[in-house]
């Protein structure tokens, strides 16, 4: 038997962290400063001084650095979570790890992610809680 709403509770979450953080960082990480002054910055200046153009660069330019460290990290987990819930081989080993991949979610975006950790979380619970019947007809975790 297959835990399929784990599983698609799991993949639903990385390719939304792959679709945001992905994105974002594949965005800003080949961007120059004058692209980054000329597209991005004006978005922003409303709430920053035009003098610290420089600074607030450097501070994305290191965010994005995050996000993508952060989401090969969170890949990874997903990828070993997606191999012990395949065939129900070991749920309460994937929770685990899907615990994980919610807590670098968390920390390795700033708690700017928290939906999408919020995922892994309630895939880590349906491996815990979720009973899955057998073939003859007797419930086990």
């Amino acid at each position: 038997m297959t835990r399929k709403r784990e599983l698609l509770v799991t993949l639903s979450g990385g390719f939304l962290c792959l679709f945001f953080l992905g994105g974002f960082a594949l965005t800003i990480l080949p961007m120059d400063e004058a692209t980054y002054s000329d597209k991005v910055f004006p978005l922003l200046q409303g709430n920053l001084p035009g003098d610290e153009l420089g600074r607030n660069f450097e501070a994305v330019k290191t965010l994005s650095t995050w996000f993508a460290i952060t989401l090969l990290v969170v890949l990874c987990l997903i990828a070993l979570a997606s191999f012990f819930l395949k065939g129900n081989r070991n749920p309460g080993r994937a929770g685990i790890i899907l615990i994980a991949a919610g807590g670098a979610t968390l920390i390795g975006t700033q708690l700017v992610a928290f939906p999408l950790a919020f995922l892994f979380f309630l895939a880590a619970a349906l491996c815990f809680f979720r009973k899955q019947p057998n073939r003859k007809g007797v419930t086990h975790a």
